[in-house]
Parts: structure tokens; C-alpha cells; sequence
């Protein structure tokens, strides 16, 4: 089991590690103005909210690309400031209280397979708990088991020059979440469902190193979990790819940083 700082081992309230501001919109704007706050709030979702202020659905920037890139031999897409946020939307919205602990906020984040849970009090939406707030949690918590613990494995990858409607075409036989994109043995980049979203009105021959993104981090797979989250919250890196000398044997998703704290 993994080791702990036998003084910061006690489960933390959400409240300590929750950030904001919690950044909202009507469900009658358009995906043009949600895609503007997106940006310029530097967030990768916004809650919806009614009259009253109470959430009643999430809108991320996923949900805009996929209002831009409509699919393969379909349509063209509609202009975004003419669909309202109400039809991209994810109805509902999965919420924790401040008071509740990190511990459950993972496991609820894990059941469900999302990145965030927004922070609620009386009905009104005060603050975020995402994976990387967990990654914090666990820094203090000083989790040591290795990352190789709880990565996943085995991880696909492809070369750097492969083309990207190859690559497209892959992810979707496989239905397989992402890819590694390697130069030879070394990983230089990840492509993602988010990244393929992006790349499907490519040209098809282009290289899939175009594509992709390089936000990602290398460790030796014996290293401690709470040094990976200090390197992986540092760098702002999407995903920890556990190596064996040059070979890749794993990866951590934030999820998986999540799995480690509810365990701890």
C-alpha cells in the first residue's frame, strides 16, 4: 500500500483545494460568446445557470469543437453564434460540498469517469474540485508508492510522420481515448480524442506530429506518486508517461492521480 506523511494523512476538506472563480452563462447565449468566456477565462468549461442562478447544465470546449467539426460527410456546420449553449450543453451538473473530503470527491469524479465536480452551497455553484486540486491533495498527503501503482497500461503509440487520417482511423477501430506519439523509442506528444476532434477536417495525409500535443511529462516508472503530481501540476502537463529507461510502460491521467488519494 502506499506510504504516507503520517501528518497529513487525514482525509482534507474540499474546501481546502477547491479553486474559482466558477465562471457562468445563460443557456440562451450562443456557443460564440460561450467559446469568447471560454478563452478568455483561460477554462475548459463554464456552468450554465438559470434566472435564479442555479446550475442546470455544464458547457465545455469540447462540446463547442464538436459543434464546429460536423462529421465525416456530413453537413457543414452551423455559424456557433447561431446555436444557443442550451443544445451542447451536458444537462445537470455533479457537485460537492466544501465540506465534504477530497477522498469523496475522487471517488465520485472516478465513478463517473469526469475531470471536475463543482463546488456547491446552497444551490449556487462557490468553486471547482478538479483533478489537478486532487494532484495537490496528494502532494501533501505525500503519497511515495511508485506511479507504475496505478498507471495504466499498455499504452498504443505512433510515429510522429504517420498520417493523421491513419492515425483517426485507428482511434476509431480501437475506440481507444489516445494515442503517444513517438519519434523513434522517445515520446514527444500525445493525441487525444480532444486532438482528434480538431484534426478531423484536416487533410488526411498530413503528419499526426501536426496535430498533436506536447503537454506531456516522462518519469521512470519507480518514481513517487506525489513527486509525479509536483512535476505534473509544475508543468501543467495533461499526462505522466511512465518510462523503463526509454520504453514507455504506463501512463497517469489525472483520473488515475484521483484513484491514488481515494485509495490512500
Amino acid at each position: 500500500m502506499p506510504t504516507l506523511n503520517p501528518t497529513s494523512a487525514a482525509p482534507a476538506p474540499v474546501a481546502r483545494y477547491m479553486h474559482g472563480p466558477v465562471v457562468t452563462i445563460a443557456p440562451t447565449e450562443s456557443l460564440e460568446t460561450a467559446r469568447a468566456l471560454l478563452d478568455a477565462q483561460n477554462t475548459s468549461s463554464v456552468v450554465v445557470v438559470d434566472l435564479a442562478g442555479a446550475p442546470v447544465g455544464v458547457l465545455s470546449r469540447t462540446d463547442v469543437l464538436h459543434a464546429l467539426v460536423p462529421p465525416r460527410g456530413g453537413p457543414a456546420p452551423l455559424p456557433l453564434d447561431s446555436i444557443p449553449v442550451a443544445r451542447m450543453m451536458s444537462p445537470g451538473v455533479l457537485t460537492v460540498r466544501p465540506d465534504e473530503t477530497v477522498d469523496v470527491a475522487c471517488e465520485r469524479m472516478i465513478a463517473r469517469r469526469i475531470h471536475r465536480l463543482y463546488v456547491t452551497e446552497h444551490d449556487r455553484p462557490v468553486g471547482v474540485f478538479g483533478t489537478r486540486d486532487a494532484m495537490a491533495a496528494l502532494i501533501d498527503r505525500r503519497v511515495a508508492a511508485p506511479i507504475d501503482f496505478y498507471m495504466s497500461k499498455p499504452v498504443r503509440a505512433v510515429q510522429v510522420d504517420e498520417p493523421v487520417g491513419a492515425v483517426l482511423a485507428q482511434l476509431d477501430a480501437e475506440h481507444i481515448s489516445g494515442l503517444v506519439v513517438q519519434e523513434g523509442e522517445w515520446p514527444v506528444g500525445l493525441f487525444t480524442q480532444r486532438e482528434a476532434l480538431e484534426a478531423r477536417a484536416a487533410a488526411p495525409e498530413e503528419p499526426v506530429e501536426m496535430h498533436m500535443t506536447p503537454a506531456l511529462l516522462c518519469l521512470q516508472h519507480g518514481t513517487p506518486l506525489h513527486r509525479a503530481a509536483a512535476l505534473a501540476v509544475a508543468t501543467r502537463a495533461h499526462r505522466v508517461l511512465a518510462l523503463d529507461g526509454r520504453h514507455v510502460v504506463g501512463m497517469l491521467t489525472g483520473l488515475d492521480f484521483c484513484r491514488a488519494l481515494a485509495a490512500s
